[in-house]
């Protein structure tokens, strides 16, 4: 899951305990409403929200087996909000270790049920299955490295 979410949940969360605290339990003479109107919003919209998005992230993974794509060991979490739900899903991963082995992987057989492979560089892999093309993509930058799964229907 990605870290930076969970620390922003983290924060709505003290944010939304403030919120009730001074719009219900204690609240000022002047701007009560806008505690209260806080504490709503972050209840019913922004925490569910950020839930779903980090509980999708946590079975992103698992979504690929689905596709007849098998999940590399070094696929360390998803990231972001594309985590392969829908009719053309993308999945975006958080890397542990080089991209090029990762391409590598994708490479063999093995790791990708009924998927031919019809284009292979240096930057993505793309690969075709009755009507639909998957291309899987790896980006190393001095930060972070990173993976990309789309599958799009033709």
């Amino acid at each position: 899951m990605d870290t930076s979410l969970i620390l922003l949940l983290v924060f709505l969360i003290a944010v939304e305990i403030q919120a009730f605290y001074f719009g219900f339990v204690s609240p000022p003479r002047t701007g009560a409403w806008l505690q209260q109107a806080s504490f709503v919003i972050l209840s019913f919209l922004l925490i569910p929200l950020l839930v779903y998005v980090l509980y999708s992230q946590a079975a992103a993974a698992s979504r690929l087996g689905k596709y007849g794509i098998e999940a590399h060991p070094a696929i360390d979490s998803s990231i972001g909000i594309g985590n392969g739900y829908g009719d053309n899903p993308t999945w975006i991963f958080e890397l542990k270790s080089d991209g090029e082995d990762i391409l590598e992987f994708y490479r063999q057989d093995s790791s990708r049920d009924g998927w031919v492979l019809v284009e292979d560089n240096s930057l993505l892999l793309r690969f075709t299955r009755e009507s639909k093309t998957m291309t899987i993509a790896s980006r190393d930058s001095p930060d972070s490295k990173t993976l990309i799964i789309m599958i799009k229907s033709q």
